[in-house]
């Protein structure tokens, strides 16, 4: 084989995995018991004794209290990742009604536990993948809203952003700003502001002197004008 050969293997996909069977172990000890009584020296038999005497694969999953609740999980560990992320998740949740002033008459605590998985291990590992793209979709929508958000945050100070800019006398600042900037864009939102706020009651302070000053005038030039 030439080295184009050789590079032409190796861009090759791989052959598609065969059909796989599943069946239960005691189904498959029957199968052995029954062809172990006539020839148990059957290389076929040799070779499914040495698949039962492999390590089993335990699967986990994490059972929350109620009808079909079960959400499968890569290992014993992760399962109990998701039911205490669950837990804490529901307590934050509880304590936030607290904060508002909500009644708890209707709040029951959630129950969640680890518990083997009850699916062999291709449903086990097909659910897990489709609740895995769910958690996909919810996040891209999730970015997405956050994005759009972003957006309209951005056009709504974008003006009070070019008046900082126009008083400070730099540049025009793109439209990628980072949350340290928001924050500090609207430090500069209610600096102007104030600073309008105190304008105005100069302007008004102002007016009330003068207009004072002006009618005394006014009276003055009229007295001045009766006694010539």
């Amino acid at each position: 084989m030439n080295i184009e050969e050789q590079i032409a293997a190796l861009m090759e996909a791989p052959d598609a995995a065969p059909e796989v069977v599943t069946l239960d172990r005691s189904t498959v000890e029957a199968m052995l018991s029954e062809l172990e009584t006539t020839n148990p020296l059957r290389s076929l038999v040799i070779e499914l004794r040495a698949k039962l005497a492999e390590p089993y694969v335990q699967l986990w999953a994490m059972h929350v209290l109620g009808p079909d609740d079960v959400y499968p999980a890569l290992d014993k560990e992760h399962a109990e990742r998701m039911v205490a992320d669950l837990l804490e998740s529901m307590e934050r949740h509880k304590q936030k009604m607290v904060e508002r002033g909500e009644g708890l008459e209707h709040w029951f605590d959630c129950e969640a536990k680890v518990i083997p998985s009850p699916w062999i291990p291709e449903d086990h590992y097909r659910c897990l993948a489709e609740n895995a793209l769910e958690e996909e979709e919810i996040l891209r929508n999730s970015l997405r809203e956050r994005n759009e958000h972003r957006s309209k945050l951005l056009a709504a100070i974008q003006p009070f952003c070019d008046l900082a800019v126009a008083f400070d006398g730099g540049e025009q600042i793109d439209n990628e700003l980072t949350v340290e900037q928001l924050r500090e864009a609207r430090q500069v939102m209610l600096h102007v502001t104030e600073g309008e706020r105190l304008r105005d009651a100069h302007l008004r302070r102002m007016s009330e002197t003068y207009g004072e000053a002006a009618e005394q005038s006014i009276e003055a030039a009229k007295l001045a004008a009766k006694d010539s």
